[in-house]
């Protein structure tokens, strides 16, 4: 009778921890983290500001004034070192411009620089899909796969040469991170 409540608590802690996690927040606040770390920094009252005016832009009736304002808000906090409100920012922000490509650029370093590959991969992933011709997100999801997963070797070329070069004949950037691959890492040619 134990496994009958075991077994699904199991299967929902598993679902939980597997769910990607990284749903957008409701909303964003003032207050936090940030605000500590900004006594620390060397710009911290300047950060403050910038992020103070985000805020303001965010509360007030101008749609058009919420892409710059979660901008803001992830660039600030990142460079002050909060790193989960930057992401809180980026995801809130990509929830309401899911083709904004600066924002899943940033999101993806941010986790890729947090050593959470798996969701750096997703934004950029995400990032290629809005526009494949931006080679920084191929060369960078490329290099992800080439450094950080030993199970994604495959994956290398479809980023590179078969999605990459198809959109981007003759790029240099391409070309060349594929030549070092292959003159590298590839040891059966």
């Amino acid at each position: 009778t134990i496994g009958i409540f075991v077994v699904p608590i199991v299967i929902i802690a598993l679902l939980i921890a597997f769910s990607g996690g990284d749903k957008a927040p409701s909303s964003l606040s003032r207050g936090g983290d940030y605000e500590k770390l900004a006594q620390e920094h060397a710009q911290g009252e300047r950060f403050l500001d910038y992020i103070n005016s985000a805020y303001d832009r965010l509360e007030n009736d101008e749609p058009a004034d919420d892409v710059s304002a979660y901008l803001d808000l992830g660039f600030y906090k990142n460079e002050l070192m909060d790193i989960d409100g930057a992401i809180d920012a980026y995801l809130l922000g990509i929830e309401k411009f899911p083709t904004h490509e600066v924002m899943l650029s940033n999101l993806a370093h941010i986790y890729e620089n947090k050593k959470d590959y798996t969701r750096a991969e997703k934004y950029y992933s995400q990032l290629i899909e809005v526009n494949p011709r931006n080679v920084r997100a191929l060369v960078d999801l490329a290099s992800m796969y080439r450094y950080y997963f030993e199970d994604k070797d495959d994956k290398i070329v479809q980023v590179v040469e078969v999605e990459g070069l198809a959109k981007n004949p003759n790029d240099p950037n391409l070309l060349i991170f594929l030549a070092n691959y292959y003159r590298y890492d590839v040891q059966d040619l």
